[in-house]
C-alpha cells in the first residue's frame, strides 16, 4: 500500500477499536474532510503498514493484541488513547478519553509533530542548504549583514519581497545570492522566531523556510504567520528540506506552506515554483 500523495494533502489513518458512538463521530469528520485539506481516509488493519498516523484503542483488547504483533509500529505516528500503562515509543503519543474526533486534523497534527521531533536527529547531520546550480560556486555576497533587526520595511523599488529563514548563514548567503542575481528583494531572518517578529511589521511576498531550526521549527513559524491577517492571502510559504517522509510533508500543508522542496534543490526547480507564486 502506497502513503498518502503529500501534493494532495491526503492522509491515511488507521483507526483500531473504539465503541460505536466514537466510530460514529470518527466517520462523520472523515465524510466531512472530503470538502478540506487534508482529506482523511481510513484504512483496514490489514493495509496498516501504509497508515500515516495510527489510533490505537488501549482499552480494546483486540487492537492491543493486534498491536503487539506489529514489529513496524515503534517506527510509525501513533497515537494510543487510554493506554493501560501510559507507556509508549518515543515517537508514540497517549491520549485520554474523550476524544475530540470534532479537531482530528489537529490531533493528527499533534501526534506526526510528536513522532518528527523525535527523529529530528536523524535528519539534522544531511540538512544541505542551498540550490544547486552548476558546478561552479555561485558567488558569494560581501560581509554578511549585521544582527538581525526587529523589523524591515518593504524596499520601494517594486521588487518582490523574499524573506530567508535559516539558522546558517552560508545557507542564507548562498539563497540571499540566488533571490538577487534574479532581480528580488531578499532579507534574512535567523529563526522561527525572528521570522515571525519581521513578519509583523513586514509584508513578504515570499518566504523560504528552513524546517529544522533551534527553538521554534518551521512548522510552527509557518502557521503562525499564515495566521497573521496581513500574511494569509499575501505571503507564499516555500519549505526547504532534506526531510521527506510523507509524514513531514503533510504536516508541511497542514502548518500551511505552499510548497514543499527537498534539498538539495535544483536551481531550476527553485526558480520555476518562485516565478509560478510571484508572476502576478
Amino acid at each position: 500500500m502506497q502513503t498518502a500523495d503529500p501534493g494532495s494533502a491526503s492522509l491515511k489513518l488507521l483507526v483500531l477499536g473504539f465503541n460505536e458512538n466514537e466510530r460514529r463521530l470518527l466517520q462523520s469528520i472523515v465524510k466531512l474532510s472530503q470538502r478540506r485539506s487534508p482529506t482523511l481516509h481510513l484504512l483496514p488493519a490489514s493495509e496498516g503498514q501504509g497508515a500515516d498516523v495510527i489510533l490505537i484503542d488501549g482499552q480494546d483488547e483486540s487492537a492491543m493484541k493486534w498491536a503487539a504483533a506489529q514489529p513496524w509500529l515503534s517506527g510509525k505516528p501513533v497515537a494510543w488513547v487510554d493506554h493501560p500503562t501510559g507507556e509508549v515509543a518515543g515517537t508514540h503519543t497517549v491520549l485520554k478519553r474523550p476524544v475530540q474526533w470534532t479537531i482530528l486534523p489537529a490531533l493528527v497534527s499533534r501526534i506526526m509533530a510528536k513522532a518528527g521531533t523525535q527523529n529530528a536527529s536523524a535528519h539534522a547531520a544531511t540538512e544541505q542548504a542551498a540550490p544547486q546550480e552548476t558546478a561552479t560556486p555561485a558567488p558569494q555576497p560581501g560581509p554578511a549583514p549585521g544582527p538581525a533587526q526587529p523589523a524591515q520595511t518593504a524596499a520601494p523599488t517594486g521588487k518582490k519581497q523574499v524573506l530567508v529563514v535559516d539558522d546558517s548563514l552560508a545557507v542564507r548567503q548562498q539563497l540571499m545570492s540566488f533571490l538577487e542575481k534574479r532581480g528580488m528583494s531578499a532579507s534574512y531572518a535567523e529563526s522561527g522566531d525572528d521570522a515571525v517578529a519581521k513578519c509583523q511589521n513586514t509584508t513578504y511576498d515570499c518566504i523560504l523556510l528552513d524546517v529544522l531550526m533551534p527553538g521554534m521549527d518551521g512548522y510552527e513559524t509557518c502557521r503562525r504567520i499564515k495566521a497573521m491577517p496581513h500574511m494569509l492571502k499575501k505571503v507564499k510559504v516555500i519549505m526547504l528540506t532534506s526531510r521527506t517522509s510523507p509524514f513531514d510533508r503533510i504536516r508541511g500543508k497542514m502548518a500551511g506552506c505552499d510548497a514543499y522542496l527537498t534539498k538539495p534543490v535544483q536551481a531550476q526547480k527553485l526558480y520555476e515554483t518562485l516565478s509560478q507564486f510571484l508572476a502576478a
